[in-house]
């Protein structure tokens, strides 16, 4: 930082006139204690936020690194009368996605529902949340509930269209 010498004259010959001048200028160029005190305070701060964020970045980047990498997510959908439907849909599909396929095998695709993960419950609600987002790979049972239907007093209501289960029914033998 270039600085350009200032020049003092002595005021009527008098010599403490510049000193008293010489000293008033060097109190406005150096930072006062109050301000070196705020500068230390602020660095420190700086540094130990800095610590944390590094900190912090580094331990994401850890478990990024350890979370294993699915190109592809099994979808199992659970019915109020215990049928199960499975589909495979890519990591960055969307729950949108998701629903537009329980819709196609809907008996009534204009019934208003929801989708759901138990224990605890977290509602799948956001359309543009991607299946890596939500966390649902490699494979997980989503529960589905319908607003205006009650399990309970319907307890044989036909969710899903004939001819979807007569082409996807399997049977399990154990």
């Amino acid at each position: 930082m270039d600085r350009k010498p200032k020049i003092f004259q002595i005021e009527d010959g008098n010599m403490n006139s510049l000193i008293r001048n010489l000293l008033q200028e060097e109190e406005s160029d150096a930072p006062k204690n109050e301000d070196q005190e705020f500068f230390k305070k602020a660095m420190a701060s700086i540094n130990e936020n800095n610590e944390r964020f590094v900190l912090r970045t580094r331990t994401e980047l850890e478990n990024l690194i350890k979370k294993p990498i699915y190109t592809k997510a099994t979808i199992r959908v659970k019915f109020p009368n215990e049928l199960i439907f499975q589909g495979n849909f890519a990591m960055m599909e969307t729950i949108q996605d998701v629903s537009s396929t329980i819709k196609e095998i809907l008996k009534d695709p204009h019934e208003p529902f929801y989708l759901f993960i138990p224990f605890p419950k977290k509602l799948l609600t956001d359309p543009k949340a991607t299946i890596y987002s939500q966390d649902l790979a490699p494979s997980t049972m989503v529960y589905i509930s319908f607003n205006n239907i009650d399990p309970i007093k319907n307890p044989n209501y036909e969710y899903i269209k004939s001819e979807c289960i007569e082409k996807y029914k399997t049977e399990y033998k154990f």
